[in-house]
Parts: C-alpha cells; structure tokens; sequence
C-alpha cells in the first residue's frame, strides 16, 4: 500500500526540530556544489523511488527553512543507503529505527531524518533545508512563551518554537523546576477550564506521559516527561497543537 498523508507523524517532525538542534555538524566537502546542480531534493528523491507526502515552509524560533517529506517503501536501513547515494553523502549505518544526517556547506544547512514505520518495510523521510543564518537564527532562545491561545505552566521557560502554516501544526518546549506530576496535573486542569475534552485514556491518580485533547476543530497533546539526576534537572514540557479542517470526536 502506498504512503499517504495520513502517515505524516507529529511526532517524527517534532523529532526532526529537536534532532537540529541538538545534532553535532558534519561537513562533506562539496556536496553543495552536486546539491546544486542537479536540482532540488525533490528531484533527487524521486530517482530514488520516493513520494513526496508534504512540503512547505516552517518557522523555527527566530528562524525559518523548507520541510519536505517522503515517504519510502523500503525498510530504513536500506531507505537510508539510496539516501545518501542520492544526495552525495557519505553512507551511514541507522542507529535502530531512526537515522540522521545534518551537512553545512556553501552557506546552507540541510537536515535528513529517516524513521522507521512499524511494519518496518516503509521509511518516513524528513528533510530541513535553511541557510546558515536562518539557522542561526533558530537556535535563539524564545524569550516569551508564543503558543497563543493555550494554558502556559506559571513555573516555566520556554525553550523551543515552531509552527507549520500548511499543516498548522505547532510545537512549544519548555522547562521547569517542579515536578513532572503537579505540572500534569495543573496543567490538565487548566486545559479542562478552557473547554479542553480528554480524548485518550487515562488513570485519575496515574497520568500518563502523554496525554491528548480536542475541542471543536482542535487538537492539543501535553507531553511532559519527569527530570533526569544532571546537576541542575529540569522538567520537560512539551505541547503541540493542530488545527483540523472538521470537527475532532471527544470522548
């Protein structure tokens, strides 16, 4: 069965953001220079096999770029191998059911991010393409949380922005000192107060990690994940919202 837009996952973009950010460079040569003139990603990918499931621009932080995504009918690893072939790179081996490349070259910054699906004989590629100094730009800091329209947690920093006009997806991470179950807790709370309607299953005194919401045309998921034992811990919360075209089912 071929891929469709319904494979997209949230959360495999929201990891291509996080996996930029955090990902150590690599440069290999000149491999702008073949990026160049043998067209755009788009062309290359189709060499490969690929279909094209999104495309569009995505603002990050301060910054912006171009997310494409393809879909492969191929296990990952050996997606990965036509992948790097296709784009002049140096072949690697996925680590699991994810694999990542990011190359910095001729002023341009281009991200790849190979998931596995879970009958693990199809690929989910994410691609992110900006300019230097747009990525540059997306690792400013928000100084101000900027998901408007939702609860924010009182006790918070934000950390992380991101926005996808197309699929108006959007994504915001933050810290806090306190811990992970009162912001479950206070959270849901205030997203209840705002018309929010739980639409996944939960326990009352065992919430889960992942919790999920809809209201009219809407849909919220609140991830927050429990501080680690670094010297100075930090809860992680974590918040995407979508916009639909119909009305969200709640239960």
């Amino acid at each position: 069965m071929k891929m469709s837009k319904s494979h997209i996952s949230l959360g495999g973009i929201s990891a291509l953001l996080l996996t930029l950010l955090i990902a150590p460079q690599s440069s290999t040569g000149r491999v702008f220079e073949r990026w160049r003139t043998t067209g755009g990603i788009r062309e290359r990918m189709a060499h490969t096999g690929a279909t094209e499931l999104l495309s569009g621009n995505i603002a990050i932080n301060d910054g912006s770029g171009t997310v494409n995504v393809f879909g492969i009918e191929e296990p990952l690893a050996k997606a990965w191998r036509g992948i790097m072939q296709a784009n002049g790179l140096t072949p690697s081996t996925p680590a699991g059911t994810m694999a990542f490349s990011r190359t910095v070259n001729n002023n341009m910054v281009v991200a790849l991010l190979g998931l596995q699906l879970p009958d693990r004989n199809r690929t989910l590629l994410f691609t992110l393409q900006q300019s230097a100094h747009e990525a540059e730009r997306s690792r400013n800091v928000p100084q101000t949380h900027r998901l408007n329209n939702l609860p924010v947690y009182h006790n918070s920093q934000p950390e992380f922005f991101a926005s996808h006009d197309e699929t108006r997806f959007k994504l915001e991470i933050s810290r806090s000192t306190d811990a992970a179950e009162i912001i479950r807790l206070k959270m849901d709370a205030s997203l209840r107060g705002q018309g929010w309607l739980r639409i996944s299953p939960a326990h009352e005194h065992n919430l889960p990690s992942l919790l999920a919401y809809g209201r009219e045309n809407e849909s919220c998921w609140l991830f927050v994940a429990p501080a680690g034992t670094q010297p100075a811990p930090a809860t992680t919360i974590a918040i995407i919202h979508k916009r639909s075209a119909g009305r969200i089912p709640v239960f």
